[in-house]
């Protein structure tokens, strides 16, 4: 069954992904440097999603360097802030991840940074026709989305701002995970 599949199409989606989560990566760490945005940059995101591009212009410096985990959740313990930590610096350290944003693990750039990584090399994997480490790549994301990732977008801050770039994001993620996951069924047979 997995010998079947046309691994065109499948990097073509994962092409599409990886625009997905760099252009948003680039914003953002164009924002946190306070560097001026590209126009290129800002059109291809418009002509993506609008929206998105709408929500990502109100983010300034100021937004840009809390949207962490343990900085915008109003519910968050402080109790709670070295478990969160640790379980995303022991996700990252399994998978022989180098997270980008150094001093806050927790923040939104290593997450999307995360999955340009995988993404990446799940395209490697589709042009050396490496099926294991392609089906392996696919868990290791959807189990990152699912466990870390939309949980992050699920919280919310005192901004409302940050909040509905969140929302935002979360839809987009989540349909991201809905698509890897379906194919991941589709083409592997697991459950």
């Amino acid at each position: 069954m997995v010998n079947k599949f046309d691994t065109t199409s499948l990097a073509e989606i994962s092409q599409g992904r990886l625009f997905m989560y760099s252009s948003m990566f680039k914003y953002i760490d164009n924002v946190v440097a306070e560097k001026d945005q590209d126009n290129s940059l800002i059109e291809a995101i418009r002509l993506f999603d609008d929206e998105l591009y709408s929500v990502l212009s109100k983010l300034d410096n100021s937004l840009c360097l809390t949207l962490c985990l343990t900085e915008i959740d109003i519910d968050i313990k402080p109790s709670e802030t070295p478990i969160l930590i640790n379980n995303l610096q022991e996700y990252f350290y399994y998978e022989n991840y180098d997270y980008y944003y150094k001093d806050k693990p927790d923040h939104l750039l290593n997450y999307l940074h995360y999955m340009i990584y995988k993404i990446y090399n799940s395209i490697e994997y589709l042009k050396e026709n490496d099926i294991e480490s392609f089906e392996n790549n696919l868990k290791y994301q959807i189990r990152f989305l699912n466990v870390h990732f939309l949980d992050f977008l699920s919280k919310r801050s005192h901004n409302e701002i940050v909040n509905s770039f969140l929302y935002k994001l979360k839809s987009l993620v989540k349909n991201d995970c809905s698509l890897i996951t379906g194919d991941y069924i589709k083409l592997f047979g697991a459950n």
